[in-house]
């Protein structure tokens, strides 16, 4: 009788985070749940097949190809010998620059099982991925993009083995009866942890493929036997009963011209048995085709008294395709020119794994959209080539894209036909391209800092700002180039300091013959700014954003949004990637109400919803890996500086915000597409003495920071209290009232939900000024007579049968 047992699984957690460049999302695997994933089996039963090891060297005339680092746990001394020579195997036949490390351990797993092995990570996304949105191990990651992208203290590869199971530990691929051999599982385990597997599900008859919305690198090759693409959603939908067929039609391929050219040439067919078998299904090479053959080391199953310790030219030949084996076309794009009458020089640099085949280095150009001819570049040496044309006489667009076959023939392109590279040779009349930001406010006193993403065909001759302070007075003044496209200008605090209005508009002229300008927000027209004041100092500030005086300045805005059953501070929503210097931007909006901190007290509370992309697993504010943030912060110089009152947060502060911002993201760049409500409200308290002095004027502003990749929906703040009520008066309790208006000018109204017996009127200090007189005009309501006050901003105490309450006013 034929037993089936496991050997190897990968699971995963939804975490995401990621490396340096985070234009990449990662997935941490959980190893724990491996089985949900690639499953191997093996038959208790001599299978009597001894393959030795027969592999060629990934480059010629070296030994070793890559590094791979192995932390042994529990190893026997013969254990580890058997697993050193498999490692051994694989480090030449793979080639990455950044040492690959696993961790292996010698353990007691579950009766049956083999042992396990799998990336810890998965990357997409990442600077040199051949496949955008898709999922690749971090093994081969770091290959393809020349970093070390996890922790220094994370394993490429974890990897477990059953110390209990009869092992042979020789390296001749000789196991005798009984004895499963430890080199061939092993050469097999690390192969799917460096790529060899993919993600597919059947349940209730429903295929899917992928995890989080995303393939594999390995999908970007698995078709059926009529060259159909599995990850086409217009052919399958995912999830779908068609694609369930597909999963287990026994139809599968892993389709390349490499692999084809060392198979007899015909694609590799993918084990896909009628019944699916989770995790062992499509990750392997079809055992029926290949068992028994040189190429058997990555089918589903393995037997006792069997040895394979030769990789295969299909399992090689596969993993080049995925990336193992790659080049890179280096070019510096040719932009648009005016210089007619001249040739035009392609150049390319290839950086190649393998050899480049000097007459398989094409360029491919079309002149005015006509068709693309294919032209074999010169070789200069060095793997480099060129390509001159004839001399360009007209008006002409030039479309373009490069690609090269290396020894192995493997293609490799830059630019395609669909999408070519392209440039124009002509008179431009082409404008500058402007992208900005409008200011809408700025506080009196505070430096205001015009940018602008400024680019042209050609090149740009200046980029410059129109202020008009005053009327009739137009200033020109020209932007630096502070970072790639942006410009800057910083208006000093000065200049706005006793007016209240301004006005500017953002132009660029650009290097051609006919000096194309551009402007915004048009040659006409002109933003209009509002300078906002600063107002008198208070000990106390509580806001509920539903009056008209609430007092800001910046890039938030007061609104009732949707799910929110009253006015609150709200960020855009969703809010804008970053773009400036380091593509980081600043959404920042300022209360205009300084506060005198009070020793003793210095509170500030608030009720909070963010919903911002959480920086990395473990992550601390200030660190690279930290990447979008909101954070409160205060200043004593009038805005001149500003310290934070305490660490910046993301939506990893609670975890229903986390799992918000996670539960709905776009299939193309993962952006969150969750939505805020008043449910997610989260009570925040901190302090201004953990920054300023007693006695220190403060201003506060709530900052949201973002970088140049995933956004969300943003921030909401509401019902804000700062040091709350003046020290020495006592609310009995808060009670529900409704006063209006507020801001009043000669009488107002309360409506309480218990009788109102007596009406106090306060400074905001805390200053005690009068009594005032009230009419009832029901059992729950009254009308306050106008008090012989100046216009500013009060306390009012309101004392009722059930107890009193203090609340703000404004009088106009």
């Amino acid at each position: 009788m034929t037993i089936r047992r496991s050997i190897f699984f990968i699971g995963i957690i939804f975490s995401f985070f990621s490396s340096d460049l985070h234009a990449q999302e990662s997935l941490k695997l959980d190893k724990d749940k491996i089985q949900e994933l690639i499953i191997c089996h093996y038959y208790e039963r001599d299978e009597n097949v001894f393959i030795p090891n027969l592999n060629q060297s990934a480059r010629s005339n070296t030994k070793q190809s890559s590094t791979i680092e192995v932390e042994y746990i529990g190893f026997t001394a013969e254990a580890k010998t058997a697993f050193q020579y498999a490692v051994d195997i694989w480090e030449t036949l793979i080639i990455s620059e950044i040492p690959i490390k696993i961790q292996a351990n010698w353990a007691v797993l579950d009766q049956g099982v083999l042992g396990s092995a799998g990336p810890g990570l998965l990357f997409r996304d990442f600077n040199g991925a051949q496949h955008p949105n898709s999922w690749y191990p971090v093994a081969l990651a770091e290959k393809l993009s020349g970093e070390e992208l996890n922790n220094p203290d994370e394993f490429e590869i974890v990897a477990q083995f059953n110390r209990n199971i009869s092992w042979y530990f020789g390296t001749d691929a000789q196991p005798p009866s009984g004895e499963f051999d430890l080199v061939s599982v092993v050469l097999h385990e690390i192969g799917h942890g460096l790529g060899f597997f993919t993600a597919t599900d059947v349940e209730s008859n429903q295929g899917s493929i992928g995890l989080s919305g995303f393939p594999f690198e390995f999908d970007w090759y698995m078709r059926n036997g009529n060259g159909q693409l599995l990850i086409d959603d217009d052919l399958f939908a995912n999830p779908s009963v068609p694609l369930a067929n597909q999963l287990t039609g026994g139809d599968l391929f892993f389709t390349s011209n490499i692999v084809s050219n060392v198979n007899a040439g015909i694609d590799a067919e993918l084990y896909a048995p009628s019944v699916f078998d989770g995790g062992s299904s499509i990750s392997h090479l079809d055992q029926s085709t290949f068992d028994n053959t040189i190429n058997s080391l990555m089918t589903p199953a393995i037997g006792t008294a069997e040895a394979n310790h030769n990789i295969g030219p299909v399992t090689t030949r596969l993993l080049a395709q995925l990336g193992w084996l790659r080049s890179r076309i280096d070019h510096d794009e040719i932009i648009d020119s005016e210089n007619l009458n001249l040739p035009v020089n392609f150049e390319i640099a290839i950086v190649s794994d393998s050899n480049v085949v000097a007459d398989s280095v094409f360029i491919n150009i079309a002149f005015n959209d006509g068709e693309f001819s294919k032209i074999v570049m010169t070789d200069n040496g060095n793997n480099r080539f060129s390509y001159i044309t004839d001399t360009i006489k007209e008006a002409v667009r030039v479309n373009y894209f490069f690609n090269i076959e290396d020894a192995i023939e493997k293609e490799t392109f830059l630019g395609s036909e669909d999408i070519p590279l392209s440039f124009y040779v002509g008179v431009d009349t082409v404008k500058p391209t402007l992208i900005h930001d409008e200011i809408e406010s700025v506080l009196s006193n505070e430096d205001v800092t015009i940018e602008v993403d400024a680019s042209d065909n050609i090149g740009l001759d200046s980029v410059f700002v129109d202020f008009v302070l005053s009327p009739g007075d137009t200033v020109r003044l020209a932007l630096d180039n502070t970072f790639q496209n942006l410009y800057s200008y910083v208006l000093a605090g000065d200049s706005t300091k006793d007016i209240s209005t301004f006005f500017y508009r953002i132009g660029a002229r650009d290097s051609s013959s006919q000096k194309n300008f551009a402007f915004l927000p048009s040659e006409s027209e002109f933003y209009n700014v509002t300078v906002n004041s600063i107002a008198g100092a208070e000990e106390v500030f509580t806001e509920d954003f539903d009056s008209e005086s609430t007092v800001i300045s910046g890039d938030f805005n007061i609104s009732l949004e949707s799910g929110f059953t009253s006015k609150a501070l709200h960020s855009d929503h969703p809010y804008a990637n970053g773009t400036g210097e380091g593509f980081e931007s600043d959404f920042i909006t300022t209360l205009l109400k300084p506060i005198i901190v009070r020793e003793g007290d210095g509170d500030i509370q608030f009720d909070e919803v963010v919903l911002v992309e959480p920086g990395a697993g473990g992550s601390v504010f200030g660190t690279e890996d930290f990447f979008d943030y909101v954070v409160v912060e205060g200043s004593s110089d009038e805005g001149l500086t500003w310290e934070a009152l305490e660490d910046g947060y993301d939506s990893r502060r609670f975890s229903v915000w986390e799992n918000r911002f996670n539960s709905n993201t776009d299939s193309d760049e993962g952006n969150s597409l969750s939505v805020g409500d008043a449910t997610l409200y989260k009570k925040h308290k901190m302090s201004l003495l953990t920054t300023f002095n007693p006695g220190d004027e403060v201003l506060l502003r709530f900052r949201l920071h973002v970088d140049r990749f995933l956004t969300g929906w943003g921030w909401a703040i509401d019902n804000l209290v700062v040091q709350d009520l003046p020290l020495g008066l006592d609310a009995a309790s808060r009670l529900s009232l409704t006063m209006y208006p507020n801001p009043f000018s000669r009488s107002f109204f309360i409506k309480s939900d218990s009788e109102i017996n007596e009406i106090n009127l306060y400074t905001v200090g805390g200053k005690f000024i009068e009594a005032i007189d009230f009419e009832k005009v029901d059992a729950l309501s009254i009308k306050a007579n106008t008090p012989n006050i100046d216009k500013g901003v009060f306390l009012i105490e309101v004392k009722t049968s059930k107890g009193s309450t203090f609340h703000r006013v404004a009088k106009d």
